[in-house]
C-alpha cells in the first residue's frame, strides 16, 4: 500500500483527523493502514456517524461491564453509613444549640454598706 492510497483514504475519512488532533498519531493509522486495508472493521472506532457520535460501541460495552460489577448490596451499605454519620453530625449540633439557649445570668451580688 502506498503513501498516496493512504493520504486519499485519509482526505475521505475526515474523522482520522479528529483521531490524531485527540492524541493519536498518523503513524498508527498507517501501520492499520498496511495491515488491514481500508475495508477493515478496525477503521470503525475511529469514525464517527453524521451525528458526530462514536461508532464504538465498546465503550458502551464497557460501560455496561462495569455496572453489571457493582455490589448493590455494598452501596446500600456505604449509604446508610453516610446516613447515620449525617444524623449523628446533626444530633450534636442540636444538642450544642440547646445548651446554649439554657444559660441564664447569675445575679451580681454587691456589697451593701450598712
Amino acid at each position: 500500500m502506498a503513501k498516496e492510497d493512504f493520504k486519499l483514504f485519509v482526505r475521505e475519512n475526515k474523522d482520522l483527523v479528529d483521531y490524531v488532533r485527540g492524541g493519536g498519531s498518523w503513524q498508527e493509522l498507517y501501520e492499520v493502514y498496511s495491515l488491514y486495508g481500508s475495508d477493515s472493521d478496525v477503521w470503525n472506532k475511529y469514525r464517527t456517524n453524521n451525528k458526530g457520535v462514536t461508532n464504538n460501541n465498546y465503550k458502551l460495552r464497557d460501560l455496561m461491564d462495569m455496572v453489571k460489577d457493582i455490589d448493590l448490596e455494598k452501596v446500600r451499605n456505604g449509604i446508610d453509613s453516610i446516613q447515620k454519620t449525617i444524623s449523628m453530625i446533626q444530633d450534636l449540633g442540636v444538642k450544642s444549640t440547646n445548651n446554649q439557649n439554657r444559660y441564664e445570668p447569675r445575679y451580681r451580688y454587691q456589697h451593701l454598706d450598712d
